[in-house]
């Protein structure tokens, strides 16, 4: 005896939907149906599961829509959209410092560093070493997938006034707008290296 699948599932049909809300304010669902065990003394079994996806739009004020026939029903409901977040970063150039040791046996160094609230592809920093407000030294470093990124640049120490000088891009993940940002030069205090 075979099954008639048609009935089996218009009485037993069971149907999971999962649904979300996507930007365009369209939504996903997607579900399987199965069909009851054939009757007794029947070798025919289960019936083969049967998987649908469809893109639903509901219009502007509608927040559920029905639809089916018997046991099998549809039903779609408008979730609260997801907020995108918002991504800042800070660019920051420190102080120049004097230190100990290192490429130079001692030397001065400025330090440049982005910190954004949330991850981002890239990060790209240049740092610049200004002494007597002429470029010295200068050094660029990208950062990939991560909230932080910086770079550091050194020149052998001598006695005078430095500043450090920083500019960088981020660029953040797809779907943000605008893809890409970038920091015009900030600069750091004016500081005597003795």
């Amino acid at each position: 005896m075979a099954v008639n699948r048609r009935t089996s599932l218009s009485r037993s049909a069971a149907a999971v939907f999962a649904v979300g809300t996507m930007a365009a304010g369209t939504l996903a669902a997607g579900g399987t149906a199965q069909a009851a065990p054939a009757a007794s003394g029947s070798s025919a079994g289960l019936a083969p599961s049967v998987a649908a996806q469809h893109t639903f739009t509901l219009p502007k004020g509608v927040t559920s829509y029905r639809t089916g026939t018997g046991a099998a029903r549809t039903s779609i409901v408008r979730t609260p959209a997801q907020a995108q977040l918002n991504i800042n970063c800070t660019l920051t150039a420190s102080n120049p410092f004097r230190y100990w040791g290192g490429p130079y046996g001692g030397g001065v160094q400025g330090i440049a560093s982005v910190s954004c609230t949330g991850a981002v592809q890239q990060i790209s920093v240049t740092v610049g070493l200004y002494r007597y407000n002429s470029l010295v030294s200068v050094r660029t470093r990208s950062t990939y997938g991560n909230t932080i990124g910086g770079a550091t640049t050194e020149y052998p120490y001598s006695a005078g006034q430095y500043q450090t000088g920083a500019v960088g891009t981020v660029y953040f993940p797809a779907g943000y707008n605008p893809p890409s940002g970038s920091f015009p030069q900030v600069n750091s205090a004016v500081v005597t290296i003795l």
